[in-house]
């Protein structure tokens, strides 16, 4: 549940937060030129102009860096076993965004991301009486953006928050602890919130269409709970996040201004 209202939260504040930069990119674009010329502080035609909404999708890997996850038997306060955690799976899904390009060359951007994991891994205590799953399983993001460009090239770097879920299950193979027999299974989902920064190469391949390669690295909180039936407590530290994705995204034109005054002419009356 708690999963759910900050994914709410999430694509609450990425679309607030877009529709504030395209808001303001709106309001500064120029109106358009004729052919050959152009108005100070407008992108010269044939010279790719970045700004404007996007909507995209993206696939690649998502991997885990070892931890240290300590399990502690609560009534007597002693740790069971320490164990190092590493995974690395798929990692699909989506993205939405808005840029502003100014001076020509440069670009200031927004964007929100929510990806899909398949990553997993286990570990036995070291007595081999319980088996750890864990389960990362979502992966998202809001982040500023800077960019360079080179008209249809763009070279970005980006940091904002992250947000993490994973899924804990434990398993009673042999004996019993607590009131946990043998064969008892326990889960818990648990969230985890950060900060994120990477950077990437976008090309324009058609006028609308937009792709990209990506790497973002993220460092999420440390957390801890206890499984209620064995009474173990899981304290996990920091986890370093490493993602690579591939992308494509739609870009929609800008919103287009009034056209200008003929020569000569007057501007019309208010």
């Amino acid at each position: 549940m708690r999963g759910k209202i900050v994914i709410a939260r999430l694509l609450i504040a990425g679309v607030a937060t877009t529709a504030f930069a395209c808001a303001a990119a709106a309001a500064d674009l120029p109106v358009p030129a004729a052919a050959g010329a152009y108005y100070p502080g407008m992108v010269p035609s044939p010279y790719y102009d970045w700004t404007g909404f996007y909507i995209g999708g993206h696939a690649g890997a998502l991997f885990t860096t070892d931890s240290r996850i300590a399990q502690i038997d609560v009534p007597t306060n002693t740790t069971t076993n320490v164990a190092s955690f590493s995974s690395r799976g798929f990692a699909g899904g989506g993205y939405v965004g808005a840029n502003m390009m100014f001076l020509r060359s440069f670009v200031l951007g927004v964007e929100a991301n929510y990806d899909a994991l398949t990553n997993k891994n286990s570990t036995l205590s070291a007595d081999g009486s319980n088996r750890l799953d864990i389960r990362p399983f979502s992966f998202a993001t809001v982040r500023g953006r800077f960019g360079l460009t080179a008209d249809r090239f763009m070279a970005y770097i980006a940091g904002g928050w992250a947000w993490g879920e994973e899924k804990f299950t434990r398993t009673q193979l042999t004996g019993a602890a607590n009131a946990a027999s043998t064969g008892t299974v326990e889960s818990v989902t648990n969230d985890r919130e950060g900060w994120t920064f990477g950077g990437g190469f976008e090309y324009a391949v058609a006028t609308n269409w937009v792709a990209r390669l990506e790497y973002l690295y993220a460092r999420l909180h440390p957390t801890s709970f206890t499984f209620p039936v064995s009474q173990a407590r899981i304290s996990a530290p920091f986890e370093p996040v490493s993602e690579v994705m591939v992308g494509m995204a739609f870009k929609f034109n800008p919103v287009a201004a009034a056209a200008p005054p003929a020569a000569g002419g007057t501007l019309p009356a208010k």
